[in-house]
């Protein structure tokens, strides 16, 4: 089994995270009705604001300036090829942009799934950490996406 450790999970995190806020500006610049665009440019504002907290999070993990152990930023090349494999992948993006007649009700359903896998695969990241400490940095990312479930699913109960 692959193992990560914390920073490496919070930039696959983060990468992810950058993935869904394209996709969803990208949705809001369809041919959709207002309530649609609405829709999409708040979850692109809330991935945004998860951008930045999972990477005050990273911030809080890293080694200190001046040192690193990747000069050449392999480990970020691979950690950015994991994050567009999963989740908010290419295909997944061009399949599920939202056109004229799709409903808010359709893309909460989507967005749903996105937060769901996301929580699964960061689960699975989780337990390949032996820390405490970092299983418990991972559980706090985990616990962001399930509060963003229960934005998607108060919003679609308010449809």
């Amino acid at each position: 089994m692959s193992t990560y450790n914390v920073e490496e999970i919070l930039k696959i995190a983060i990468n992810i995270e950058q993935n869904a806020v394209s996709f969803y500006e990208a949705a809001a610049r369809q041919e959709v009705g207002e309530p649609v665009r609405q829709l999409m440019s708040d979850l692109a504002a809330w991935e945004a604001q998860h951008v930045n907290l999972f990477s005050d999070m990273l911030a809080a993990w890293e080694q200190p300036q001046g040192f690193t152990l990747d000069p050449e930023d392999h480990v970020a090349g691979y950690l950015r090829a994991i994050a567009a494999g999963v989740i908010f992948t290419p295909e997944m993006m061009e399949r599920e942009l939202p056109g004229p007649g799709d409903s808010a009700a359709k893309l909460i359903e989507q967005a749903l799934q996105r937060e769901q896998e996301a929580i699964v695969f960061f689960l699975a990241l989780r337990d390949s950490i032996s820390e405490p400490e970092h299983k418990q940095a991972v559980e706090d990312l985990v616990r962001e996406e399930m509060s963003h479930v229960s934005f998607l699913l108060e919003r679609k109960e308010n449809l």
